[in-house]
């Protein structure tokens, strides 16, 4: 089973990504239920994805409920917007710089987390785009197969895409979105480094 710390954007992805196969993908609607969802579905072998980058205070509790699962695992990427930056969905001049090296960019008295950086710089990345990014609802030229594929390639491999079932994504007829390329937002974030 996948689960994912909410309900908005990302485990919206994560469900069309897995839409293929049988692993069913469910919201534990916070990152502080994660622990408890985990140690309630014990019989259960679970793959939790969370934003690492706010998910600190909640690490110790998590990783009891993965002693007391061991056939559970926990993926913590920087943050989902950071993973749709990196996926290439988006292209910007010197993204690929900011991606590597966030703390070089990042103002700790403009940012709360590095999860709000991402965040904002996705939202203007993306600002009257094909792709306008909102956290609240997944604009759906992220869901398109082209799209999907380049998210799945982001995710560790732990066998999760090997239970395949006829493809609902081959049936639909989907026109795949240009990317987004903005260069003069990344100049805003870059500040001429």
């Amino acid at each position: 089973m996948i689960l994912t710390e909410d309900s908005n954007a990302g485990h919206e992805m994560y469900q069309a990504i897995f839409l293929d196969t049988k692993i069913p993908c469910d919201s534990a609607e916070g990152k502080s239920n994660i622990a408890k969802y985990i140690l309630a579905n014990k019989s259960k072998q679970i793959f939790a994805i969370v934003d690492g980058a706010a998910f600190g205070a909640d690490m110790q509790g998590v990783v009891h409920a993965l002693e007391m699962n061991p056939g559970s695992h926990i993926w913590t990427p920087e943050s989902f917007e950071y993973l749709l930056l990196q996926s290439g969905i988006v292209q910007a001049q010197n993204l690929k710089g900011i991606l590597e090296s966030p703390v070089d960019f990042i103002e700790s008295g403009e940012y709360t987390s590095w999860e709000r950086f991402f965040t904002c710089l996705l939202e203007d990345l993306t600002k009257n785009t094909v792709y306008a990014y909102s956290k609240r609802k997944l604009n759906p030229n992220y869901l398109t197969k082209g799209n999907i594929d380049k998210m799945k390639k982001l995710m560790p491999d732990v066998g999760l895409f090997t239970q395949k079932k006829e493809s609902r994504m081959e049936k639909c007829a989907v026109k795949e979105s240009p990317p987004v390329n903005n260069s003069e937002i990344t100049r805003k974030y870059t500040h001429g480094r």
